[in-house]
This record gives structure tokens, C-alpha cells and sequence, in this order.
């Protein structure tokens, strides 16, 4: 029994640790075009990928038994097989097997000595035989990944400063990147591309804007001009600027190909502060940004 129970064990712990090969994983319910029939999720900051293995069951197995069941043998080199008694002789006859005793309640003697057929092949065999193997469940075995893009660099012009009235410009940089990880042993990996970021400046004001702004000296302009993530305050104080990167995602299984994600992946919003001042006319000794509490600021 102790053989029975360490194999049972270790089946178990050999399925919960299954890593397949490519062709266990298309028998899975990433079947029948391999990888591509995984489960994917996009929640709007990340992309799951999910699956699952079924590893078969195990059937029971048989006990075996003690002696075999072929026919009776003719003349004097036959032996009893596995299909029953010996039939009884007419003439009465020497008993010489010591299987052939007393009738039980519900035995019938078909001998002229009125003895009964004892089984005890047949018991021996049952106890020697132990009981029955249990039956193995088929283990399915899920794997979950995910994957999110990095959060954008921010910054503005002029740095962390604003005046009331007048544009001040704002920076994302964002790239396209790969995150790379692994479903069930093998590689996986989500691309990411900027398409968009969606702006919030702290006042109210949100702006969706196209991924390739850059300062006012990259795009060629002057000095507090609009560009198309600017945005011009209408009174002093210190504002929250964030922008948040959205996506596109492609999935890369290797040598069962790509998947597009549905949707756009927002990344986490990256932050910073601009104070908005009032522009006056005069001579100080320092910007505003150097002294926030001298006049003007």
C-alpha cells in the first residue's frame, strides 16, 4: 500500500509542477492555434494572460488473482482452471482435494457424497489482492501573467513655473517598450506603444494629446507659445500636472506568433508641480523660481 500511496503522490506533484512542451500546451486550452487561444485581458492598466493544462488521470488497477482461468484439462494431466467446480463424476469417487468440504447454507452439493466446492482460491486471491487502486482525477494546472507599461517622464517649461495668462509647455517622454515574462515555462511578451497622452492640469483642464510633443526649442518656437500640449492658467497658485500614457499592446507567444490587444493601456500617471504666477513689471534680484515668495511671485 505504501508503494500505491507514494505513486499517487508523486503523479499529483508532477502535474502541479507541469512546464509543457509547445505540443502539451496545444492539447491545452491555449489550443488549437498554440498560444493565440490563451485567454488575454486587458484592464486598462495591464494586460493578463491566462491559461490552464490538463494533465490525464490515472485508470484503477486490477488486483491480481492466484491461478488462471483456462478450461478444464482431459484425462489425468488436466487441472482445474478459473471457470468453477470440477463437475461430479456419476460413480461416487475418492475426494483427494482438500477444496471439496461441508456445504455452506447456500451451497447445493452436485457430488453422490454431499460435498460442496469451498473457493478458497478464489477468497485468497481477494485478500492477497488488497483493495482497489483509487482513481486519479485529471490535474488542471492554470497559469496567470501580467504586464503593464513603465510610467512616462514629465517635466515643463519653464521648469515648475507658469505665468497667469500665458502658455507654459508641457514634456511626456515616452517610448515603446517590451515586457517580457513567461506562461507555463515558456516565453511571453507584451510590446507597447505610445499612441496618446491624456494630460490633466490640475485646474480642471484635461487635454488627450498625440505622443510626439517635444520643448519649444525641439519644435522651434519661441518662448511661451502654444504647442499642443500647452496650457495657459488663469490665476496664481500651485497646480498638479500628470500625464498618463495609453498604448497600444501586442502580444508575442515566439514561434506561435502575435496577438493585438483590445484597447488602449493606460500607463501610471506620472506627476509634477507648476506654480503660476502674475507677470509685473520690474527689477528684482531673483526669478520667482529662485525666490517663490519674492514680489511678483
Amino acid at each position: 500500500m505504501w508503494r500505491l500511496k507514494a505513486a499517487t503522490a508523486g503523479f499529483i506533484a508532477a502535474a502541479l509542477l507541469l512546464a509543457p512542451s509547445p505540443a502539451v500546451a496545444a492539447e491545452s486550452s491555449c489550443a488549437t492555434a498554440g498560444w493565440l487561444g490563451c485567454a488575454m485581458e486587458n484592464d486598462g492598466s495591464g494586460v493578463t494572460i491566462g491559461g490552464s493544462v490538463t494533465a490525464p488521470g490515472a485508470p484503477p488497477q486490477s488486483g491480481v488473482g492466484h491461478g488462471g482461468g483456462g478450461q478444464n484439462g482431459g484425462g489425468s494431466g488436466g487441472g482445474n482452471g478459473g471457470e468453477g467446480p470440477p463437475v461430479a463424476e456419476a460413480a461416487p469417487v475418492v475426494v483427494t482435494d482438500p477444496r471439496w468440504g461441508p456445504c455452506r447454507d447456500d451451497q447445493v452439493s452436485p457430488r453422490a457424497d454431499g460435498l460442496c466446492w469451498q473457493d478458497w482460491a478464489a477468497e485468497d486471491a481477494e485478500e492477497d489482492a488488497g483493495p482497489e487502486a483509487p482513481v486519479i482525477p485529471a490535474v488542471t494546472v492554470s497559469d496567470v501573467a501580467r504586464f503593464a507599461p513603465a510610467t512616462p517622464a514629465i517635466r515643463t517649461e519653464p521648469d515648475g513655473v507658469a505665468i497667469v495668462g500665458m502658455p507654459m509647455n508641457v514634456v511626456v517622454a515616452a517610448s515603446t517598450q517590451t515586457v517580457a515574462g513567461q506562461l507555463f515555462g515558456l516565453p511571453v511578451s507584451v510590446t507597447f506603444e505610445p499612441v496618446e497622452a491624456v494630460l490633466d492640469y490640475g485646474d480642471g483642464t484635461r487635454h488627450t494629446v498625440p505622443i510626439g510633443g517635444g520643448t519649444w526649442e525641439q519644435l522651434g518656437q519661441p518662448e511661451f507659445t502654444p504647442t499642443p500640449t500647452s496650457h495657459a492658467y488663469g490665476a496664481r497658485g500651485t497646480y498638479e500636472v500628470s500625464a498618463t500614457v495609453m498604448s497600444a499592446a501586442v502580444a508575442d507567444f515566439g514561434v506561435w506568433g502575435t496577438r493585438p490587444v483590445d484597447g488602449l493601456v493606460a500607463s501610471a500617471p506620472s506627476t509634477t508641480s507648476v506654480q503660476a504666477v502674475t507677470a509685473d513689471t520690474g527689477l528684482v534680484q531673483f526669478t520667482c523660481a529662485e525666490n517663490p515668495s519674492g514680489p511678483g511671485c
